[in-house]
């Protein structure tokens, strides 16, 4: 863990990024102490964001839940959005070369989940779909004629082929794109250079904050970057070693309101 600033930001100063999923939420629902230390956060004059690898759709879902007035980070960083206003900032789409990519690697791993995120559109891709995500479409046409940008792609492997599976990755012509593991089983592309923490930086050049008064929470290797790029950095109970590493303060559990503990933290400080 790292050493622990003299203090944490004012809430009136702080922009607080926070993870979606294993840390503002463990299911369909964000507890509701987070509802409400988040609302509380506001209107202290705080400025909230998601940082999550979600799909814009499932961002704006849950936005709409626990309320945002700052741009939030969706698709790992591969989008910035401002959910409270409905305007992108901006994006960073993938190489053409990704669309040969996917295609290869759906005829490589027929029993590989797959999906491609635009902006605005999900598409499930691979010849395996059990589950089709709400928000995305099960697409049967052509994967080099999915229209639009590509900003993300994801994979859902058995975690015991997951190395092989990152390795035929890794060994194809990805020299503009970027390869992480963001879960057990979860695999995704980027356009190279695209993370949180990138965006975060990003938005600080744009003027949209102060990098000195940011603050983030999260639990998986997608929040690494976020939180070494964060002023003041936190983790739940759940979250994985090397973010415990990287964090000034590890929290309880997210099912039991880690959010809201380090709103708590700031607003008492």
């Amino acid at each position: 863990m790292r050493d622990k600033p003299a203090t944490l930001p004012k809430p009136h100063r702080c922009h607080l990024f926070c993870d979606v999923d294993g840390t503002l939420l463990m299911s369909a629902n964000p507890p509701t102490v987070n509802i409400e230390a988040i609302a509380r956060f506001m209107a202290a004059g705080g400025r909230f964001s998601l940082a999550t690898g979600r799909s814009l759709r499932s961002s704006k879902a849950i936005g709409e839940r626990v309320g945002t007035n700052a741009p939030s980070i969706v698709l790992d960083g591969a989008a910035i959005y401002d959910l409270s206003r409905d305007i992108l900032v901006e994006y960073t789409p993938l190489p053409e070369s990704a669309r040969e990519l996917m295609a290869r690697i759906v005829e490589s791993f027929p029993h590989v989940g797959a999906s491609v995120s635009t902006l605005h559109e999900g598409f499930e891709v691979g010849a395996k779909r059990d589950y089709v995500p709400p928000h995305h479409q099960d697409y049967r046409g052509s994967i080099s004629a999915i229209p639009g940008d590509w900003l993300k792609l994801v994979f859902v492997v058995p975690s015991q082929e997951m190395e092989d599976f990152l390795r035929f990755i890794r060994h194809s012509d990805t020299e503009a794109m970027s390869v992480m593991a963001s879960g057990d089983m979860y695999a995704s592309v980027m356009a190279s250079g695209c993370s949180k923490g990138a965006a975060i930086r990003r938005l600080g050049e744009l003027g949209y904050l102060d990098l000195s008064q940011v603050a983030a929470i999260g639990d998986y290797d997608n929040d690494l970057d976020m939180l070494k790029t964060a002023a003041y950095a936190a983790c739940p109970s759940n979250a994985i070693e090397s973010v415990r590493a990287v964090s000034h303060h590890v929290l309880g559990h997210a099912e039991t309101g880690a959010v809201a503990q380090f709103i708590d933290r700031m607003m008492a400080d």
